[in-house]
């Protein structure tokens, strides 16, 4: 009876399965089931751009089209069908080819039941004219919490609206206070340009999936309904503009077509192809005759939009071109995109084809250009970019009249408001960002103090002011007004959910000098500080222009943020030491040559953490990011055009630019003129909350330096010397020399001296040397060295106690004596003479005691303590080496032509042996006149 009741039970569920199977059998259809095979072995040959065999098997129509040998399928029928023949291999040619990707035997057998069934589509056979539906399978993945991105923005010509688009949906607002108002929704994808019509009665959203499909959706802006979907694309839309007239529109995508639709009734009136590229961005001419299209082919082109003829084809772009559009007046073209210039062109082509001339190319941003636009009027042209600046130009001659920060995100949507001269900035972060620019208000109007009042209070006394911080002070108007010097401890949090950002106002006169240094990191605070000097209108103030004298490109790799070494550039051979480089707002100095092809320069201060000047910050640079050799220049010096672009460094910090503080900012600041001016203190990542606490110290500099000992403890060799270091610390722009003294050493120890630091350097080197016939037998003794240090600061002398060697150790005579002379002689203090701009020689010598091996002393700087701009000359990647079969050794000593007279103690230091080092040599360089003269004639560049 058991067995019974299990046999009827697997009778059971095999009839289920079978029903189960036929069920599927009779429910399989073409857009679920079987183009997901076509899409994966067949359309990548047989599509409608690339018909192979004339054959495209892209929508189920073309299966059953009639031909020659028949139709590919005959529903009903899968053994005279040939699609099947081919794919199991029953009929030649075998399809897919050998050498590719072959459908499983579960596969074919479901191609075949399909076929069996009837060949259905959509669970029928009507209507199989229909355009193919696409769609993607894609898996399932969990919403994110975080905003989404915000992908493109667009006022209502009226300015009352702002359209914000992200993925899938598009969110009308209103423009003061963004109050919402409805959701556009059911985008496929990522809504990628939005624009309203000239009436404000249309949206039109550009959409699509890569890969798949892209589409342009019309919607009703009072009804929040979509109107009309226009799809005729292979690939994602970039870009949907309408018409001033609202009768035509254009379409632009990845598929690198553009398509011109009627916009009264969605007829497709023709397509534009000659772009090589994906089309980025469309722009029509005020009377719509003409549209300019931007590609990643490099190109700007025009078109005859009545015709469809192309007009011209603007090739002056190096790179990628984003962005496109054409003046109110339509007489100018203007564009930007991947190498970071902005080019306006005047428009000829407008009846027929004609060359337009580049007017003007200039560079505008140090990343990528992702748009730019005119203002309604034509009189100013806005540019937004990856390197997070949203700038303001004049339309006429390109030149800057404003940089707005937009945060510290990726940004590529934002949006004018022209009725109020107002821009909407969109982040990835899914933030959004409103500024004015170019306020007309006259300064006497701006709210604010009276400037001789503050200015008396100010001066009147150097105590110190403890201040509390008073919300709101977020806006110019709000400005809290302070006193200097004072303290003031504040909080980054805004209770009303958006990011806050706080506003001290402050009178200086002209040429006074500030520190404004915030301490939130070092307290353990999570804020992450960024500060800013801004006039009394809220904008920023120019420190410097640094002009670009040589343009260039990181080779072979990048660098993280702190790296010194190894910065491989392009035509580096035609760089000198102590220029500038700048690269995407940081800028370095150039300290150490390369040693050949295979190396790269060395920068400030060439050890520890890489130093930036003028305050600006360390950044990660990537490979073959564009990077210039620049010349600094007061912010109102005239310069003549050399085809390079000028960078405006601004009163502004993000992280100390010596690395000191961690994350917290510190900038020195020079007031250009009397009047009220502007901190600005806000976190980086546009963070907030309770705890994000700091300390904002705004003071006169007070100039001073520390120094300290490396290599304290010495275990001296009888005959010979041992290395030791001096570090300086400088405060508050100290950039002076300091001598560095040592005395009290035990009887038979002697240092060279002075030690000196050079001015703008960090460190120098020192060795304390042992005669042959030195003892040491008390302890006490060799532990009362004192170490000194010298300085002049604001005229004055300062002498530090900077501490002791420790306690000074003898050991037995080394296995390695090093001497180190000019031209083989060993004079009791040998000189060695340079001139600058000129090569010398110097000898090596070593004495072996025991030792066999080889000797190394180091790579350009084997000649220790020498000035800047001195150093070991062709010495290969090996460095200065004494191999085994050697003894002595020549090597040449190059002095840049700036070098000023100077003399210097230096030493040599082998590696080996237990790293002797030999008695110092006096090193006197001798001045270039000639280069000393240049150097002054270069009126207007200014130091750091």
């Amino acid at each position: 009876m058991r067995l019974q009741n299990i046999v009827r039970t697997l009778a059971l569920l095999w009839l289920l399965a079978y029903a189960r199977s036929l069920i599927a059998a009779e429910s399989l259809e073409w857009h679920q089931d079987i183009m997901p095979l076509m899409n994966r072995y067949c359309t990548g040959c047989h599509n409608d751009d690339d018909l192979e065999g004339d054959l495209s098997l892209e929508s189920y129509s073309t299966l059953v089209q009639p031909s020659e040998e028949g139709p590919l399928i005959q529903p009903g029928n899968a053994a005279a069908s040939r699609l099947l023949g081919v794919v199991n291999g029953t009929m030649e040619p075998r399809m897919p080819p050998e050498d590719q990707t072959q459908p499983s035997q579960r596969e074919i057998d479901l191609l075949k039941r399909w076929i069996e069934t009837g060949a259905k589509i959509d669970g029928s056979l009507a209507n199989i004219s229909q355009p193919p539906r696409r769609e993607l399978n894609t898996p399932q993945i969990a919403p994110s919490l975080t905003p989404k991105p915000i992908t493109s923005m667009a006022f209502s010509t009226d300015g009352q609206v702002l359209a914000v688009a992200r993925f899938q949906n598009v969110d009308l607002v209103t423009a003061n206070d963004h109050r919402f108002i409805q959701q556009l929704s059911d985008h496929p994808g990522k809504v990628n340009d939005v624009h309203f019509t000239r009436d404000g009665r249309y949206l039109i959203a550009a959409t699509g999936i890569a890969g798949l499909s892209g589409e342009a959706q019309i919607w009703d802006v009072r009804t929040g309904q979509r109107v009309r979907r226009l799809a005729g694309h292979r690939d994602v839309l970039y870009a949907a503009v309408a018409t001033n007239d609202g009768q035509r529109l254009a379409t632009a995508g990845y598929d690198r077509t553009v398509i011109l639709w009627d916009l009264r009734d969605g007829e497709k009136l023709r397509e534009l192809k000659g772009h090589n590229g994906p089309v980025y961005d469309l722009a029509f001419s005020p009377d719509g005759r003409v549209l300019a299209t931007a590609s990643a082919d490099a190109t700007v082109k025009i078109w005859n939009v009545a015709s469809g003829e192309r007009l011209d084809t603007l090739s002056q772009p190096l790179k990628e071109q984003n962005s496109v559009d054409i003046s109110p007046d339509g007489r100018f073209v203007i564009a930007g995109g991947e190498d970071n210039r902005i080019r306006l062109w005047r428009l000829l082509s407008v009846e027929k084809p004609r060359i337009n001339p580049l007017l003007m190319a200039r560079f505008a941003h140090d990343k990528t250009i992702e748009r730019v636009r005119f203002t309604a009027d034509g009189k100013q042209v806005v540019s937004l970019a990856g390197d997070r600046k949203l700038k303001v130009w004049n339309a006429t001659d390109l030149t800057q009249q404003q940089t707005i920060d937009a945060g510290t995100g990726f940004s590529q949507a934002f949006a004018l408001r022209q009725d109020q001269h107002q821009v909407a900035v969109g982040g990835m972060d899914g933030g959004m960002l409103v500024s004015d620019f170019l306020t007309s208000r006259p300064a006497e109007d701006r709210p604010g103090q009276n400037v001789s009042t503050v200015l008396s209070q100010a001066n009147s006394s150097e105590e110190v002011r403890e201040v509390a911080e008073q919300e709101a002070n977020d806006q110019i108007s709000s400005a809290q007004a302070v006193q200097v010097p004072c303290r003031i401890q504040g909080t980054i949090w805004s209770q009303a959910g958006t990011a806050d950002v706080d506003l001290f106002r402050f009178v200086a006169k002209s040429g006074d000098r500030l520190v404004i240094e915030t301490k939130a990191a070092r307290d353990d605070s999570p804020l992450d500080t960024r500060i800013a000097v801004l006039d009394q209108r809220g904008e920023p103030i120019p420190r410097v222009q640094m002009r670009a004298v040589r343009d260039s490109y990181f080779t072979f790799r990048g660098k993280d943020s702190t790296q010194t070494g190894d910065f491989r550039l392009h035509n580096w051979e035609e760089m000198e030491l102590n220029q500038y480089l700048y690269a995407s707002g940081e800028i370095v100095k150039l300290y150490h040559y390369p040693r050949g092809p295979d190396s790269g320069f060395n920068v400030y201060p060439n050890f520890g953490r890489r130093h930036t000047f003028f305050d600006t910050t360390s950044i990660t640079h990537a490979l073959h990011e564009p990077c210039y050799v620049v010349e600094p220049f007061a912010p109102n010096a005239k310069l003549p055009p050399n085809g390079l672009p000028t960078f405006i460094i601004n009163y502004e910090n993000d992280d100390e630019s010596r690395g000191r503080f961690g994350k917290d900012s510190y900038l020195r600041f020079e007031a250009p003129r009397n009047g009220e001016y502007i901190v600005r203190v806000e976190d980086v990542r546009r963070l907030h909350g309770a705890a994000f606490k700091y300390q904002l110290s705004l003071r006169r500099p007070m100039p001073d330096f520390t120094v300290s000992v490396s290599g304290a403890n010495p275990s001296v060799p009888k005959g010979a010397g041992r290395k030791f270091g001096v570090e300086l610390q400088r405060i508050d722009g100290f950039d002076g020399e300091v001598h560095v003294a040592v005395d009290r050493l035990p009887p038979g120890f002697s240092v060279g001296q002075p030690i000196v630091i050079q001015a703008g350097q960090l460190r120098g080197w020192g060795t304390i040397m042992a005669s042959p016939d030195a003892e040491l037998s008390d302890v006490e003794v060799a532990k009362q060295s004192r170490v000194t240090a010298t300085a002049m600061i604001n005229g004055k002398s300062v002498t530090k106690e900077v501490g002791s060697l420790g306690e000074i150790k003898l050991e037995d005579s080394p296995k390695l004596f090093v001497h180190f002379s000019a031209k083989g002689e060993d004079a009791e203090l040998p000189v060695i003479e340079i001139q600058a701009g000129t090569t010398t020689t110097a000898h090596i010598r070593i004495d072996r005691k025991g030792h066999t091996g080889r000797v190394g002393f180091g790579g350009e700087e084997a000649v220790m303590n020498t000035p800047h701009g001195v150093y070991v000359d062709n010495i290969g990647l090996n460095g200065v080496l004494i191999t085994e079969s050697q003894s002595e050794r020549t090597i040449f000593i190059s002095a840049e032509s700036w070098v000023e007279d100077t003399e210097r103690l230096v030493f040599i230091e082998a590696n080996a042996g237990g790293r002797p080092t030999s008695r110092p040599v006096l090193l006197r360089v001798l001045a270039n006149q000639d280069s000393l003269a240049t150097a002054a004639n270069k009126l207007g560049v200014v130091q750091e």
